[in-house]
């Protein structure tokens, strides 16, 4: 497989943007972080061959937009979700149907969204996040207008049913703000979800245990929701949530917000599900 990131230009280009970005004045570390991103997006390429359905042009976009906001493609990182998804053209076959092109483009994952805040500095740390199953001993209560958590698990566990999911943010003047996140917010994220994808929700809302949510994408939502005051705004172009592209016009909103504001503004059929995730360990293979 070719590797277009080695044409003439291309990595000139992406230190300009990066530096422009960061609003430093340090080409080598520039240069130094896309030869090691282009190692992990082609690694990436690689071992996921459905990605290279997009066109080269689409594939540094999105590659720019990943890597200019310090995220990485590094696996182990898990930083990012990538796919190709069809997307609708502004054109027509000889029959006079839509012609649909694969068009790559990525979501932020967990680790993405806490890598984000803490590097914006907007808090000082998040602590990892809890899932809370059915027959653990779970307290969630307001006194004085402050939340409290108190969580004791089942040990052994009792059942596997997901009741909700916390976590921690200590936030620059040392306070520790609990964050709980409970299962029934996802039933209007699947609706929503449904609605952008001809009626089939994100494969993620059923691929859990007994067609419950999957745990790792049940936890990226918590995430998301929980940090969403706290969050910077994306500005990648191929950046989407549950189907929606987001661009740099799109406010900082949570999941419910978002899908309040996308929900009757795309038409179904503009995008066409192709399943074509990463496979990261805390994400099945097939998604949206």
């Amino acid at each position: 497989m070719s590797n277009f990131l080695e044409k003439a230009g291309i990595r000139d280009r992406f230190s300009i943007i990066y530096q422009a970005t960061h609003k430093i004045k340090n080409e080598e570390l520039a240069n130094s972080l896309f030869e090691l991103e282009k190692f992990n997006f082609m690694k990436l390429l690689e071992e996921n061959p459905s990605l290279n359905k997009a066109n080269e042009v689409n594939k540094y976009a999105t590659f720019i937009d990943v890597v200019k906001d310090g995220l990485s493609f590094d696996k182990t990182q898990k930083h990012v979700y990538v796919m190709v998804r069809n997307v609708k053209t502004n054109q027509k076959d000889e029959k006079g149907k839509d012609i649909y092109s694969p068009r790559m483009s990525y979501e932020i994952a967990k680790n993405g969204v806490m890598f984000l805040v803490k590097k914006a500095g907007s808090v000082k740390d998040i602590s990892e996040p809890v899932i809370v199953y059915e027959g653990d001993d779970i307290d969630v209560k307001t006194i004085n207008g402050d939340l409290q958590i108190i969580h004791s698990p089942a040990i052994p566990r009792k059942s596997k049913k997901i009741l909700g999911c916390y976590f921690f943010v200590i936030t620059n003047d040392n306070r520790k703000d609990p964050v709980w996140y409970p299962i029934g917010k996802i039933e209007r994220l699947k609706k929503f979800s449904e609605k952008q994808n001809k009626g089939e929700s994100n494969a993620l809302y059923t691929s859990g245990y007994e067609g419950q949510i999957d745990e790792g994408f049940f936890v990226t939502k918590a995430v998301k929701a929980g940090l969403a005051k706290y969050s910077t705004k994306p500005t990648g172009l191929n950046h989407v949530e549950d189907g929606v592209y987001v661009d740099e016009n799109t406010n900082v909103l949570s999941d419910a917000e978002l899908a309040d504001k996308y929900m009757n503004d795309i038409p179904n059929d503009d995008v066409e599900s192709t399943n074509d995730f990463t496979d990261f360990d805390e994400i099945p293979s097939e998604a949206f």
